[in-house]
């Protein structure tokens, strides 16, 4: 901690600081670190459940979609658009 008259570093003393350089002293507070309770934050947690996934199914549907869209990129003579 350093004095906040002259800057110089100041000794400690319980709650006291006191400045060697220029005599400046003062009382320090003590910060609350711990909330009051009505000023607490309550966090809210969802859980949410999903249905197990039929893989087999899935791969099927993709695989059905794909050569759909893959018939539609070919012409009626083969050739790719």
């Amino acid at each position: 901690m350093r004095c906040p008259n002259c800057g110089s570093p100041v000794m400690v003393y319980a709650n006291r600081w006191e400045c060697g350089y220029c005599g400046d002293c003062g009382v320090l507070r003590t910060r609350k670190t711990v909330p009051e309770p009505a000023q607490m934050q309550h966090a809210t947690l969802t859980v949410k459940f999903i249905n197990k996934l039929d893989f087999d199914a899935a791969w099927s549907k993709m695989k059905e979609s794909l050569s759909q869209r893959a018939e539609k990129l070919v012409s009626p003579s083969g050739a790719m658009y």
